[in-house]
């Protein structure tokens, strides 16, 4: 293990570090983390863009923040599907190393939590597999806000669907003997039913319905509404379909693009972790992960690469816990 660097904020509870996560993971020590629970880079590009080239990039700014690699700028139709395949293959390697630190930091029986793309989730999940964790289920988050990212062509067609839902592989870590020793030892092995049923005590399902209506009628393509009376066996995240601007703040003039819901974020939190143990989001961005575990009452561990995205989160979680660094000193 190499030494852990400096951390670019620190308060009770939580260490955020400014680095890539290849990097950072090593430092951190064996078997130290109850849950990880994390929103990756998808590697599809971003509103039908490619950044400065590659497909598995996204462009804030001049940042390439969603960059796994890959910089070549396809010239033609067959070209582009020759350069996915490539950088599909190279998201894939990326997965794998990834999975392997997570293996090893994670405790026995300790749960991996990652959002992915429908277009590239497998490629995470036979990682995550291959690296020796135990895929445990897939959890959707079934949303309204989705807005399509293809091209439209002639006679009423286009390139790809409306976006609607998002995968979220659940993988464990190896127990020991039992899973019985497990929770006895670590508190790690289990998923916290009890603190995740839904309104009306139901067991925690593993598709959760996004609701961003407003309060006097549903909109038309709402799951919610096309769920009816059903909805009361699925967790409902009630104007938290996507993040509501009060949680996109702006840092010298940054704005997270694509921040997860604090409502979403803190009950996959409290489903993945036992309760004040440590969770880890090694794709920090703007720390929404973070906030949810500090309102959970767990300690958090997190990693980005993009500074003014670190920025936003060291922000956000200053209005939480004292901060132990100076955050005008941070640059």
């Amino acid at each position: 293990m190499t030494h852990t660097p400096e951390p670019y904020y620190a308060a009770d509870g939580v260490t955020l570090h400014l680095g890539d996560c290849l990097d950072v993971l090593p430092t951190l020590p064996d078997k130290s983390i109850d849950a990880i629970v994390t929103d990756p880079p998808y590697a599809v590009g971003y509103q039908g863009k490619t950044g400065t080239g590659s497909f598995m990039e996204r462009t804030s700014g001049t940042a390439r923040w969603d960059h796994v690699g890959g910089n070549h700028r396809a010239v033609n139709a067959i070209d582009a599907v020759r350069t996915r395949r490539v950088e599909a293959l190279r998201f894939g390697d990326w997965c794998s190393q990834l999975a392997a630190e997570c293996l090893r930091i994670l405790k026995p029986g300790g749960h991996l939590l990652a959002f992915g793309s429908p277009r590239t989730h497998h490629r995470l999940i036979t990682a995550v597999e291959d690296a020796g964790l135990e895929i445990r289920d897939t959890i959707h988050w079934i949303y309204t806000s989705g807005q399509p990212k293809g091209a439209n062509l002639p006679g009423g067609r286009a390139t790809m669907l409306k976006p609607s839902h998002e995968p979220i592989v659940v993988a464990r870590a190896t127990p020991l003997a039992t899973v019985k020793e497990t929770v006895a030892r670590h508190g790690t092995g289990g998923l916290a039913i009890d603190g995740c049923r839904t309104d009306s005590g139901g067991w925690p399902p593993n598709i959760l319905l996004g609701h961003h209506c407003p309060p006097a009628e549903c909109l038309r393509s709402c799951p919610v509404r096309e769920m009816g009376h059903a909805t009361r066996t699925f967790p409902v995240f009630r104007v938290h379909s996507k993040a509501p601007a009060s949680e996109r703040i702006e840092v010298d003039g940054v704005r997270h693009d694509t921040p997860k819901p604090l409502g979403l974020m803190r009950w996959l939190v409290r489903l993945a972790c036992p309760p004040g143990g440590t969770v880890l989001d090694f794709c920090a961005g703007s720390g929404t992960t973070l906030l949810a575990a500090l309102d959970e009452g767990m300690s958090c561990i997190g990693i980005e690469k993009y500074e003014p995205h670190a920025r936003i989160a060291a922000v956000r979680l200053a209005d939480r816990a004292p901060t132990l660094l100076d955050l005008s000193e941070v640059s």
